[in-house]
């Protein structure tokens, strides 16, 4: 059995100082202004149905293969009550889930770092990130436990193959595979030791690789990543494309991504 602590961390509209300028809404706006977008009853709504439908299942399954594993819920100490409530009723039901606020004025990456510190201390630990609109595969975990046996210690691993899910613009959903190398999903670190870092660390995804050596691994599907009309960093564009159809979707997610339901997929993604 591996010892390997393995540490996931999803933002669920953390609002900062930090995280100002890092997403395509928010930027170049005031704290205050910035409230309005983020704390919107409507994009909040949206959020949580992509979590509950995309990223929630991903994690719970990996829980339920890997007996070290925790993951950290980043989210604003000044999110509305109601979407509190929704997130630490899920954590109460699960022991892995953990919701660390974050105020305006502190750090995102140092409340990560201290809950992943708090967990792991100094054993051998990969952090990976999910956004709360993405899934990863029902492979993920086994890959991470085979490659870390293989890297040193400070090294990045890029899951590099997946499948982007979007709308197109007729209202029907787009499936397909995309090869990224650095993409978001599932991206992560391994570390141990008096390394106390995590992913969020070594700064945006699209930079990292000047310091730290990187594992690609590129096998297989890996991710999910979904567009749509509330993303934060990426402006989807709804393209014209053949459509997937629902069979083909449900083939897919039943190989390799069984813990996420084809019917509440399409129905939320419509909604958005």
């Amino acid at each position: 059995m591996s010892t390997l602590c393995i540490v996931g961390i999803t933002r669920f509209s953390v609002l900062n100082k930090q995280s100002l300028s890092s997403f395509h809404q928010t930027r170049s706006v005031s704290l205050e202004a910035a409230k309005a977008i983020v704390f919107s009853p409507k994009r909040l709504s949206n959020r949580f149905r992509l979590f509950r439908t995309f990223a929630l299942p991903s994690i719970a399954a990996i829980a339920a293969s890997h007996r070290q594993f925790q993951h950290i819920i980043l989210t604003s100490a000044e999110l509305p009550q109601e979407w509190k409530t929704k997130l630490y009723a899920i954590a109460s039901r699960a022991p892995w889930l953990k919701i660390v606020e974050i105020a305006p004025a502190d750090s995102h990456i140092v409340a990560a770092r201290d809950a992943v510190q708090e967990f792991s201390s100094s054993s051998r630990t990969f952090t990976f990130r999910l956004d709360d609109d993405d899934a990863l595969s029902s492979a993920y975990v086994d890959a991470i436990v085979s490659a870390t046996t293989l890297v040193p210690d400070n090294t990045v691993l890029s899951f590099d193959t997946g499948f982007k899910l979007q709308q197109g613009r007729f209202g029907g959903l787009i499936l397909s595979q995309r090869v990224r190398a650095l993409g978001s999903a599932g991206l992560g670190y391994v570390r141990s030791g008096s390394d106390t870092k995590t992913i969020f660390d070594l700064g945006s995804h699209t930079e990292i690789g000047g310091t730290n050596a990187v594992h690609h691994i590129a096998d297989k599907p890996y991710w999910i990543r979904t567009f749509h009309d509330t993303n934060d960093t990426e402006r989807n564009r709804r393209i014209i494309r053949r459509y997937t159809s629902f069979r083909h979707l449900r083939s897919v997610l039943a190989k390799d991504f069984p813990y996420v339901n084809p019917t509440r997929a399409v129905a939320v993604l419509a909604r958005l």
